[in-house]
């Protein structure tokens, strides 16, 4: 599901109403720019020590465990990184959800142009038939 308005209007607030009537936990994930889809499935981190090491990120922990994943500002991520929230590369778990906060598209010219790639249209022209079953609300999160 994705909810869009203009920033500061209350989708995060929403959102937190919507999971706690259904019963959820939030996940949340807030994207820029810049992420990439390994950001999406894998998240790098430094340990005391120096050594690297790696955990699951926000879209990892909500599949496996169950829980709502709150992507916020998805509308900034370029398409082709968005690809990989539609694969399902290891078990999900049943009642597993997403719910993307996007901001409307800038209507001046330059900005324009620069939203076509972006994150919003991405979830208004997606075929999403087959979510449809996982739209339904859960028996519980």
């Amino acid at each position: 599901m994705c909810l869009i308005g203009a920033m500061g209007c209350g989708k995060s607030v929403l959102a937190r109403e919507f999971a706690e009537i259904l019963g959820c936990s939030i996940e949340p994930a807030i994207l820029y720019q810049d992420v990439t889809a390994r950001d999406l499935l894998q998240q790098r981190y430094t340990l005391p020590n120096r050594d690297t090491a790696w955990r699951p990120p926000p879209l990892v922990t909500a599949a496996i465990e169950g829980k709502l994943l709150l992507l916020d500002l998805i509308h900034k991520v370029n398409l082709g990184t968005l690809a990989v929230v539609s694969r399902s590369i290891f078990p999900v778990h049943t009642l597993f959800r997403v719910l993307a906060l996007v901001e409307p598209p800038v209507m001046g010219p330059q900005e324009a142009a620069a939203q076509v790639s972006s994150g919003w249209r991405w979830f208004t022209y997606r075929d999403w038939r087959g979510l449809w079953p996982l739209l339904s609300p859960p028996d519980s999160c």
